[in-house]
């Protein structure tokens, strides 16, 4: 995996060192412009990035305890949220179309209408 050195440029934002993940996290919802609708999520995200901040810098969660469901919890925020890029392409994503029926579908469908 390519690593960015520190204060490089990356879509208009510049990565830093010191920034918390509260902080980041903070910035990418801001920038997302999530509806009212995703507050709840939104908010939830950063109570989360405040324990991804502790576990980084304490190794233990904000309550003090050992916590190793943090982070992948607070991966699958960003994710739901569209703020990761696999999230961002199925967010954007074209709605799958309606399926045609199957042919057992189609002769239930018929004896149905036959019968009733």
């Amino acid at each position: 995996m390519h690593e960015l050195p520190a204060g490089e440029a990356v879509s208009g934002t510049v990565l830093d060192d010191d920034q918390s993940v509260e902080a980041a996290t903070k910035a990418s919802i801001k920038a997302a412009k999530l509806g009212t609708i995703d507050l709840g999520a939104a908010r939830t995200l950063e109570g989360l990035a405040k324990d991804v901040d502790s576990i980084l810098t304490t190794g233990l969660n904000r309550v003090g305890k050992f916590d190793n469901t943090v982070i992948p919890t607070y991966l699958r925020f960003c994710e739901a949220l569209g703020l990761t890029p696999s999230g961002r392409a199925r967010a954007s994503a074209p709605a799958p179309t309606k399926k045609s029926k199957s042919k057992l579908g189609e002769m239930r469908d018929r004896h149905l209408n036959a019968v009733g």
